[in-house]
Order: structure tokens, then sequence, then C-alpha cells
């Protein structure tokens, strides 16, 4: 009743499996093994008591010794997952960005994956690679953000163009623009459409409030947030 679109159900699962994490096991018809692996609520915030689902990223080429290692599983873009079909797209929080381009090991350790450490020293933390969907292991801070002017009703006002996470559950941005670098007044006025980049990101364009013209100096900057 909940899932519907034809899902071939063969059984009602009458346990309740645990939000803390456990053990899962598949056996055949003949007691054999076929799987067995255990998940951990500590890999992904938004799967721990949030609604959405783990989800495992390819478990075709998965191997079966390798079904306990977060980087192999995803979260859903949907509370309540999508049992029953697979899943192309993946949401996307802090952590699970850690896990797929981190060593496992690694993720954990705050002088590599703290959120003001610079790894690649392209001038980019791990808050904003993560914000502008970079890759923290390689300098790449060109083309993340731009300004520019735009026209709208007949004036011209100054704009930020900037990449950003589309799936992410735990991500806010705010463009906001100022005179003195001092007082900083924040905007939503978007330009166009989002531009898809292909990559899971997509690039926004928001412009000022105030048209530049009279305003010989004007500054603009845009504020990432983690959601605790």
């Amino acid at each position: 009743m909940r899932y519907e679109g034809g899902i071939n159900v063969a059984g009602e699962y009458t346990g309740k499996l645990s939000n803390d994490g456990e053990q899962l096991q598949i056996l055949d018809a003949v007691g054999e093994n076929i799987l067995e692996f255990s998940f951990n609520d500590a890999w992904y915030d938004a799967t721990d008591d949030e609604g959405h689902s783990l989800i495992a990223r390819n478990p075709a080429i998965t191997p079966v010794t390798d079904f306990d290692r977060p980087a192999n599983w995803g979260v859903s873009v949907e509370p309540g997952g999508n049992p029953g079909a697979s899943s192309s797209n993946f949401a996307v929080t802090f952590s699970s960005w850690k896990y797929q381009n981190f060593a496992e090991e690694s993720v954990s350790d705050p002088q590599i994956t703290g959120g003001a450490v610079d790894l690649d020293s392209d001038t980019l933390n791990t808050v904003m690679e993560y914000g502008f969907g970079r890759n923290p292991t390689t300098s790449d801070a060109s083309n993340n953000y731009h300004a520019s002017l735009v026209e709208h009703d007949g004036a011209d006002y100054l704009a930020l163009s900037f990449r950003r996470q589309k799936e992410a559950l735990d991500l806010s941005y705010e463009v906001q623009f100022s005179n003195d670098l001092i007082s900083w007044i924040s905007s939503e006025e978007s330009v166009g459409e989002p531009q898809d980049n292909g990559d899971g990101t997509e690039t926004v364009t928001i412009r000022d409030q105030t048209a530049a013209s009279g305003n010989p100096t004007r500054y603009t900057r845009v504020r990432i947030t983690i959601e605790q």
C-alpha cells in the first residue's frame, strides 16, 4: 500500500531494523550464506532518524566483502527511499561527500577532512570544496564563482554566479552585497534558470537589489553553511 508501482512483494517482514545499525544476513533456500554485512547509523546523519534511506550505490559490482563499507552506500533523495527500484541519483550530505572524496581511514581525521582544512592549497577549505561540488584533493578553485553585470528593467546590477550542489540535504547558500565590506545585505534575486553542470552541481546567478549606477564600489560574496 505504501510503495505502489508493481513491486513483487514476496512477503512482509515482521521485524524492525535498528536505527543504530546492525548485522544483516541473506540465506538461500538451503541455508547457504549469500550476503552478510553490517550497517551503522554513524555513516550519514540523514539516514539516522531523518527519514532518508541507505541505498547501495552499485550493488552489481560491489564485492560481497565490501557491503559494510560506507563509501558503497548513498542517501536516498526522497524520504522513505525507493524500494524495489534502482537509483541513479543520490542525495548528498557532508559526511557522504567525504566518503566519496577521501580515503575511508581519513574521513574522521580533522587534520585531513576538518571544515577549515585546505588540503590541496587552492584557497578552498573543505566546507567550500563541498559547497561548490569540487574535489578536495585537487587544486580546482577556478570557475566556482564569478561576478558580472546584468541588466534588469533598464539598469545594470552586480551579480554573482556560483556552483552549488544540486541534491544537498544540509547546505544553505546566501549571496550578499556590500559597498564597504562591513555591512552586508542578502539578496535572493535570481537571474535566469539554474544551469546543470552534469556533475551533480548547477550554476546559479543572484543579482544585487541596488543598481550599479551611482555605486562605483560594490562587493559581493557567497556564504556557505552546513546545517547541523
